[in-house]
């Protein structure tokens, strides 16, 4: 019965829909059997991923993150130092910790629950049960290291070192905290955001609509809300982000920024028939490009 369940899902993904693409369609009568199937891997809960955080690759159409991260703060010494991060989760999940196999991290709880790390790919790791986490742990070495690896997913950063906070981290794309002496110059600039919008609609079946934002970021590492991104009446496809992000329900993206320039693209589609398109009201003011097979070439529209 199972493996008639799983096929007959698996045609309906493959079947046409308005809808997004990798929601399959699932008759009532079938509805009962559907979290059975998905055991243990019911991701419907968790909002749709943004790729691989700060390599840039692109999320499978559809795919979902299930542990949104909160601020990492980290409190460092010559001897050690501890760290605290919240986690919300969506379903039952791995996330990697601060740390490698040469700084690993020791007696991590979750609040008065004390809970063992594994390696997993390479890094420390610990499963999470769906709500919300607060993790504890800490760092011993004999002498600091040059710097301490974090989970590509971590965007928010708190760090004092020695006793003194540091208001500028500074990271590399590996994702590696660097503790060495900061620079002079670092930080002068203040909170800054630029944000540039465009949309590049494809006049296809059915009709796909691509929002470019481009970020220049300065200051301390921060979340930010751009939103609305999608425009009304279409449905999100895929995300794609340097930075980690997720899209809300209502359309908005929420983004752990860091200084630097980023560029960051929605993909969705409409889901029925147009006779006319709305922008809406737009994050920022931005351009419009239109492509289709005629006339050829794309046209730019304000």
């Amino acid at each position: 019965m199972r493996l008639i369940l799983c096929s007959f899902i698996f045609l309906c993904a493959a079947l046409p829909v308005a809808a997004a693409p990798s929601e399959p369609v699932v008759p009532p009568d079938l509805w009962a059997w559907v979290p059975w199937v998905l055991h243990p891997q019911d991701q419907r809960t968790c909002p749709l991923d943004a790729g691989s955080p700060d390599r840039g690759d692109p999320a499978p159409t559809g795919a979902r993150v299930c542990a949104w991260p909160g601020r990492l703060e980290l409190d460092l010494n010559q001897r050690g130092g501890s760290f605290t991060q919240r986690w919300q989760v969506y379903a039952q999940t791995w996330v990697t910790l601060p740390g490698d196999t040469e700084t690993w991290p020791q007696g991590l709880r979750d609040g008065d629950q004390p809970l063992p790390v594994v390696l997993r790919d390479g890094a420390p790791a610990v499963q999470l049960t769906p709500g919300t986490h607060v993790l504890t742990g800490n760092f011993q070495w004999r002498s600091p290291p040059d710097g301490l690896s974090l989970p590509a997913e971590i965007g928010l950063l708190s760090l004092v070192l020695d006793g003194a906070p540091v208001p500028f981290p500074r990271l590399d794309r590996g994702g590696r905290l660097w503790l060495g002496e900061p620079l002079a110059a670092e930080g002068q600039d203040g909170d800054r955001l630029a944000l540039q919008v465009y949309r590049r609609i494809d006049d296809d079946l059915p009709l796909r609509v691509t929002t470019r934002l481009e970020l220049d970021v300065a200051g301390r590492a921060r979340q930010v809300l751009l939103g609305p991104v999608l425009l009304p009446g279409t449905i999100p496809l895929r995300v794609q982000s340097p930075l980690p992000s997720r899209l809300d329900p209502d359309g908005a993206l929420r983004v752990q920024a860091r200084p630097g320039h980023w560029v960051l693209e929605v993909e969705a589609q409409v889901g029925g028939a147009v006779t006319t398109l709305t922008r809406g009201t737009p994050p920022h003011p931005g351009r419009h490009l239109k492509s289709g097979p005629s006339p050829p070439g794309p046209t730019c529209a304000k």
